[in-house]
């Protein structure tokens, strides 16, 4: 037997009811939907474009960092090997002034002088050493044999030799000697 299922007719109120219910629920979604969407705008995760650009900054700066360090560390070289060639440069001047003024003079064979220009000779004509020293003229100080030596390579010629007292004074004071003055 087959049965008939018959539904009971619905007014027109319990429509309107389940309309206006209808309505109300699809009204309180959207307005879920709305705030949900109001705060994902307030906690909107940066976008690539965004994320993108500061990497980018954050590789440039890295780059000129690296470089600077880079840079700084090539002038450090540079320095250094400069430093080098000016001390040979300045140990072979001494070598060749030694060995001119050796022609002239007895020399400490076992001493490299320390040289000295006179680049502005107005400043130290006060000093006897320097009262006939010319701009240009080389002052070689032989410290452990005590002498002083006023050369002018223009002429090839030695200008004036004086003794000198680098420190020794505190030494023969102590023992109750007297240095000896130089003129």
């Amino acid at each position: 037997m087959a049965s008939i299922h018959v539904e009971e007719p619905v007014s027109d109120d319990e429509i309107n009811v389940q309309a206006i219910n209808s309505q109300q629920i699809n009204t309180q979604t959207q307005q879920q939907e709305t705030s949900v969407r109001t705060v994902a705008k307030r906690f909107k995760r940066p976008s690539n474009k965004s994320a993108l650009i500061a990497l980018v900054v954050v590789m440039v700066f890295g780059g000129f960092a690296l470089k600077s360090n880079a840079d700084k560390r090539q002038l450090q070289e540079q320095l250094s090997s400069q430093q080098q060639s000016e001390s040979q440069s300045a140990e072979d001047e001494a070598t060749t002034l030694k060995k001119a003024i050796s022609k002239f003079i007895e020399l400490p064979s076992d001493e490299t002088p320390t040289v000295a220009t006179v680049v502005d000779v107005e400043k130290v004509r006060g000093q006897a050493f320097f009262r006939n020293a010319a701009n240009n003229d080389k002052v070689l100080l032989f410290a452990t044999a005590g002498k002083a030596i006023l050369y002018r390579p223009s002429s090839n010629k030695i200008i004036e030799i004086a003794p000198i007292n680098l420190g020794q004074d505190q030494g023969q004071a102590a023992q109750g000697e007297t240095p000896p003055k130089s003129n």
